[in-house]
């Protein structure tokens, strides 16, 4: 969560910073610009990439742990018919 936040700041001043270039200096603007916003696209690229990447370990770990409970709860009922007194050697 901080990350994000970090990186929601940075997008903001390069936003200020190229709003700061284009009061400026209009002639270079045109060149700026593009290469300011092929940068903030490649951020906010990597952004999502990384929030997709963190929701994919949080899905794995949810499946291990799934698994696991399904694990035990075989362990536990096998536990339970071998106490029970229907069960015969």
């Amino acid at each position: 969560m901080q990350r994000l936040v970090q990186k929601e700041k940075h997008v903001l001043r390069l936003q200020s910073e190229l709003d700061h270039l284009k009061s400026s200096n209009p002639v270079e603007i045109r060149e700026n610009v593009s290469f300011r916003r092929m940068i903030l696209l490649t951020f906010l690229n990597s952004t999502k990439q990384d929030e997709r990447a963190k929701r994919e370990r949080e899905k794995t770990k949810w499946t291990s742990v799934m698994d696991e409970i399904a694990n035990l709860k075989t362990q536990v009922s096998f536990a339970m018919a071998l106490e029970s007194p229907l069960f015969i050697i």
